[in-house]
């Protein structure tokens, strides 16, 4: 009986959110699969590692071997969250002309570039550093890690 979720070709027609938790796992399994055949030595790692995953069950930050140390806050997410922090630092400071300046704008005691308005907007949401030795800081400290 044809599967009613791929083409004839294997393509999904539909979201995977809308599918059952079996046809999620299934997914899982090909992808796994594809990934294990590609070119790549990180697709073939993922590859495997979501194999194991899907066969021995437990804890996928384990798998993946990115879970952080006992008393570590450096999480996946956090390590993520942090490298995005400094690459919007990073495009605001060129635009604004400068550490300082930008620590300035960030602290509201210069106008902002209108082309960089943006970017203050998303930096002032994520709480971002204002002085200019923690900007500076911020974007070594991703950059390193």
């Amino acid at each position: 009986m044809p599967d009613p979720t791929r083409n004839a070709f294997g393509v999904l027609l539909q979201q995977p959110e809308r599918l059952s938790r079996r046809e999620r796992v299934d997914c899982l399994r090909r992808l796994s699969g594809e990934l294990q055949a590609a070119q790549t030595m990180e697709q073939v790692w993922l590859g495997r590692v979501l194999a194991a995953w899907l066969e021995n069950g437990g804890d996928l930050e384990q798998h993946l071997g990115v879970r952080p140390p006992q008393g570590s806050h450096a999480r996946a997410e956090r390590i993520v969250q942090r490298a995005a922090l400094a690459s919007l630092l990073g495009r605001f400071v060129c635009a604004a002309g400068g550490v300082r300046l930008a620590s300035r704008v960030l602290r509201g005691e210069r106008e902002c570039p209108p082309c960089a308005a943006n970017l203050l907007a998303q930096l002032r949401e994520r709480r971002a550093p204002t002085s200019a030795a923690a900007i500076s800081r911020a974007r070594r400290v991703a950059q390193h890690r």
